[in-house]
């Protein structure tokens, strides 16, 4: 039996004023509303079709209820709206012990688009408030907790809780236990707590943060900021232009659409930008990063990392510009003329297809495979350690540029030959070495060429184009 009712009476009644409201003229059990010692409103069960205490001698101010159904048949009050002048909300809900709706056991309650403070203490409860400016707070038990319409803050604390935001500004957090949490539209703050917790974040641009457990983040569309803490956890960030910290633990990151900027940080993670132009960070240990499609900007930062920019024009960075952490990484241009540098360890480096750049820095070895396509194969400065390594040259096709080392050549005045050194040793070897300064007999190992080089000299492969010698590549903003 479900019915609406309609009535008022004065807040701040002490114990035994109470009034009662039957629901139909068939004298079925009525509902007895009163407030008890500690002034929460409490819902009884009655027997009678009567009206008590009517009136307010006390002077009161009266309060409203309206908008009330309740099922005795299956202990549910399914909505209403309590209208207390004495306070800020409209509604200031507390469901208490006893024989009463709403208590210490599985509820199911339906609210009004009043302003509502909600507290449904234990058990497993379904609470779902429409409009309004809306507090509901979960305590213990497996909750399923939702709004509509109107700003909603909602606290899901003990137990396997689901949090729903609705198409209002959603500030969720769902405290202890593995909980759902999910956003909607507008602008949501989601906070998992602790627990193996999933955070949605709906069409509006989000805040999603659970640094306790094992977690799983959407972002769904919008530009969303997205942080998880040290656990092993699967991050997607959807549509719009995301930001993403994994934190520590062994993540899996998928940017999806739109140009997203993502960290991650320690442990080694498994990241992919997806579709469009992304930056990514992998962070301390071994990770593995994809740019997919577009023109991404990769670095692999601490660990052995590998690298694949797949298509679009990419940028590939073994570690940070200047950082020395010696690991062996790998990186991969994919396809597109990708610009690809090496960092403190023995790093490899596949240009694959396309007109590439492969750069070697001096506080490493690079090992250098240019692939299909017009490559070019650059250093920012002598090597510090052992000389890098080409691994596949193509008179004609791919150029050595080493302008960045050379001090004061002058293509017009000098002599090459003075700068540049080719020591063939086989068909399958030829050592390139420098002196920089063009003077005296200082010669440094630059890089091995496993390629036939017989018949050659430094001044012909300058004039063939093989060799650049003064144009400088790496002066100011390069990458």
């Amino acid at each position: 039996m479900s019915s609406p009712y309609y009535s008022q009476f004065g807040s701040g009644h002490p114990w035994g004023n109470y009034f009662v409201l039957s629901p139909d003229p068939d004298n079925e059990p009525s509902i007895l509303f009163f407030y008890d010692n500690d002034g929460n409103i409490r819902i009884r069960e009655y027997d009678s079709y009567r009206v008590y205490d009517t009136s307010l001698p006390d002077g009161d101010p009266v309060g409203l209820l309206r908008d009330l159904q309740y099922n005795i048949n299956t202990d549910t009050l399914v909505s209403y709206t309590w209208t207390d002048p004495s306070l800020d909300f409209d509604q200031l809900i507390t469901l208490t012990t006893g024989d009463d709706v709403g208590l210490l056991g599985e509820d199911t309650i339906r609210f009004t688009d009043k302003n509502e403070f909600i507290d449904t203490l234990a058990g497993n409860d379904d609470i779902y408030a429409v409009g309004g400016h809306d507090v509901i707070y979960g305590r213990e038990g497996n909750d399923r907790l939702g709004s509509a319409e109107g700003p909603k803050v909602i606290f899901g604390n003990e137990g396997e809780d689901f949090l729903e935001s609705g198409s209002g500004t959603g500030f969720l957090f769902g405290g202890a236990d593995n909980d759902i949490l999910y956003g909607h539209e507008r602008v949501d703050i989601i906070s998992g707590g602790q627990g193996d917790d999933t955070l949605v974040g709906g069409s509006g641009e989000d805040i999603l943060i659970d640094l306790d457990g094992n977690n799983r983040f959407w972002g769904i569309s919008g530009d969303d900021f997205i942080i998880a803490g040290d656990g092993e956890d699967w991050i997607t960030g959807n549509g719009g232009n995301d930001i993403i910290h994994a934190g520590g633990g062994n993540d899996r990151i998928l940017g999806s659409d739109g140009d997203d900027t993502i960290f991650g940080e320690g442990g080694s993670d498994h990241i992919t930008g997806g579709s469009g132009e992304d930056v990514i960070y992998g962070g301390d240990d071994g990770d593995y990063i994809e740019g997919e499609g577009d023109n991404d900007i990769l670095y692999g930062q601490g660990g052995g990392d590998t690298l694949k920019g797949l298509g679009g024009n990419d940028k590939l960075f073994a570690d940070d510009p200047g950082s020395s952490e010696a690991s062996t990484d790998k990186l991969y241009g994919g396809i597109g003329e990708d610009i690809l540098v090496s960092g403190s360890g023995r790093d490899i480096l596949y240009g694959e297809e396309g007109n590439d750049l492969l750069v070697a820095s001096p506080n490493g070895q690079a090992v250098m495979h240019g692939g299909a396509g017009s490559d070019t194969f650059a250093f920012l400065d002598l090597p510090e350690g052992k000389a890098h390594n080409i691994e596949d040259f193509t008179f004609g096709e791919d150029v050595i540029n080493v302008s960045d080392i050379l001090e004061g050549y002058d293509p017009l005045t000098d002599y090459i030959g003075d700068f540049v050194r080719i020591f063939y040793r086989d068909a399958g070897r030829t050592d390139i070495k420098i002196n920089a300064d063009g003077e005296g007999d200082d010669w440094t190992p630059l890089v091995v060429v496993h390629a036939d080089f017989a018949g050659t000299s430094p001044a012909i492969m300058e004039i063939n184009g093989d060799l650049v010698a003064d144009t400088k590549l790496f002066t100011g903003d390069w990458v």
